[in-house]
């Protein structure tokens, strides 16, 4: 015959059994969190160790000796930051170049954020090395990678920018606030340097340059000429190929004005939303 439990003793057993299970729950939960932010404490300290010695002590060391060579007049590099290929952003400029004059064109593509750190380093340093006797270096983004080589004045670097105007804060301008590196860290690896041009769309953007990338009013090195990618929009050709083409997709558009509406990203880059504000009445 079973044994019969006093129903009070095993409420007191299963209650106790709650809660043991809810300390060595929480136990396991702490210890899981307390593992992952190692974990990630481990991998960025890791990476900080890894970026200072890229930074500090490696492209500067291979600049310097690849600098012992002369400039070569007739070299152009274009460095494109994250992308595998050119983008729009300097298209045009290296379409410009490759098709209407006689330079020796070199293309470098770092993958930021894209690839393995071996990887990175090589791409960087190879990039680094080939610089070192350009004449003239095209970007449109930032980078430390291209702020960390000792720069010889020889060597003009054009900072192309890959937007027009200034719809949002970066670089400096974010600087100790609740999306933007400290001021300290942006010091230590400067994204923006060593340029000797960065071209901006219009007059009223170049104080907004000037703070986010840490520049010297004084110096002018932003300048409102325009930016590269929209030379385009000058070209006839590709103007009268654009308006059949939105012809052909919305006939109702001949005869009439059309505006697009494309506004940049809000919020913080991992969790940036399209706005919703296009009040159409309104408009």
């Amino acid at each position: 015959m079973a044994k019969r439990i006093d129903p009070s003793i095993q409420a007191l057993q299963t209650e106790n059994t709650s809660t043991v299970y809810s300390i060595k729950r929480g136990l396991l939960t702490r210890f899981q969190d307390f593992n992952r932010n190692l974990t990630v404490n481990m991998h960025h300290k890791g990476y900080r160790r890894f970026m200072n010695k890229l930074m500090d002590k490696e492209i500067p060391k291979a600049y310097r000796e690849a600098a012992k060579a002369p400039v070569d007049e007739k070299k152009v590099v274009f460095v494109e930051v994250r992308h595998p290929h050119v983008t729009n952003s300097m298209q045009v400029m290296f379409d410009e170049l490759a098709n209407n004059y006689d330079y020796n064109i070199h293309t470098h593509f770092l993958l930021t954020n894209g690839t393995i750190r071996a990887d990175f380093r090589k791409r960087c340093l190879d990039a680094v090395k080939d610089i070192a006797t350009a004449k003239y270096v095209f970007m449109n983004e930032a980078s430390n990678t291209m702020s960390a080589m000792p720069l010889r004045p020889e060597t003009k670097i054009i900072q192309l920018w890959h937007g027009c105007g200034a719809f949002k804060k970066f670089g400096f301008s974010t600087a100790d606030l609740l999306f933007g590196a400290s001021r300290k860290e942006q010091l230590k690896h400067p994204f923006n340097k060593n340029y000797s041009l960065v071209t901006v769309s219009s007059p009223e953007v170049i104080w907004a340059y000037n703070e986010a990338m840490n520049i010297d009013e004084s110096t002018g090195i932003v300048q409102a000429t325009g930016s590269s990618r929209t030379d385009i929009f000058y070209d006839e050709e590709f103007l009268n190929e654009a308006r059949e083409h939105v012809y052909e997709l919305v006939p109702q558009a001949k005869g009439k004005k059309i505006i697009l509406y494309a506004p940049t990203f809000r919020g913080r880059v991992a969790k940036a939303e399209t706005p919703d504000m296009l009040n159409i009445k309104m408009f």
